[in-house]
């Protein structure tokens, strides 16, 4: 199941497909209900990635389905977000809207500040979409203040976040507060790829993974400016 969740965060969709799978065959054959579900959320994020958006609406709603009949608290924040992110790109951005900030309550309740954050990262964008920039603004504030003071670790999509800020300070006229934020994102990733000693592997990182793609893309625009 992690070994699945780590090559999706790397691009390595076919291989993070390859170990889903068989982390779904094993976890079915010894009854482990958590591993599976959560073997299905990671599946699903693969396929989000890759824009297969029916195929991941589907595989969380079951999994969310069995986390929430054996209580999983966590687990169900977790498809919150994760339903949010998809109905975000499909572009129901009303729903999305309400699935973000029921799971960022969700992970505020359980003290992971970390994930309530990457939700509040897609409360800002919805807003955004919403043409609510007054609330946006605010919401990007505390997300750009909490990333300022405590980076971006533990976070499930950081680089989703710095671009999230990026934007809403861009839209609000704000261009030397987005520049700060591409370029804090863009550092980070450079560190983080740089920890890859695979350089195909190094490379689907910051290429197959498309907010990966795009902030590259934001850094770029704004040096090629200076």
């Amino acid at each position: 199941v992690n070994l699945g969740f780590n090559y999706a965060h790397l691009g390595l969709y076919s291989l993070s497909c390859n170990m889903l799978e068989q982390a779904l065959d094993l976890s079915a054959k010894i009854g482990a209900r958590r591993l599976n579900a959560f073997a299905r959320y990671n599946f699903a994020l693969t396929h989000w990635r890759e824009g297969d958006f029916n195929l991941a609406t589907r595989m969380v709603a079951g999994a969310h389905q069995e986390l929430a009949g054996i209580g999983d608290a966590f687990g169900v924040a977790a498809g919150m977000s994760y339903q949010a992110l998809i109905q975000e790109s499909t572009g129901d951005i009303d729903t999305a809207f309400n699935k973000f900030s029921t799971a960022r309550e969700r992970f505020k309740e359980l003290g992971i500040h970390a994930y309530a954050n990457d939700a509040l990262a897609g409360l800002i964008r919805c807003l955004l979409k919403q043409g609510n920039q007054d609330s946006a603004r605010e919401h990007g504030g505390q997300l750009w203040n909490y990333l300022s003071t405590n980076g971006s670790g533990g976070m499930e999509f950081p680089m989703l976040a710095y671009q999230s800020c990026a934007e809403v300070f861009n839209q609000r006229g704000e261009p030397v507060l987005a520049r700060e934020c591409i370029a804090a994102g863009y550092h980070t990733l450079m560190e983080q790829s740089e920890r890859i000693s695979d350089p195909a592997w190094q490379q689907s990182f910051l290429e197959n993974v498309p907010e990966h793609r795009k902030l590259v893309a934001m850094w770029n625009q704004i040096a090629g400016e200076e």
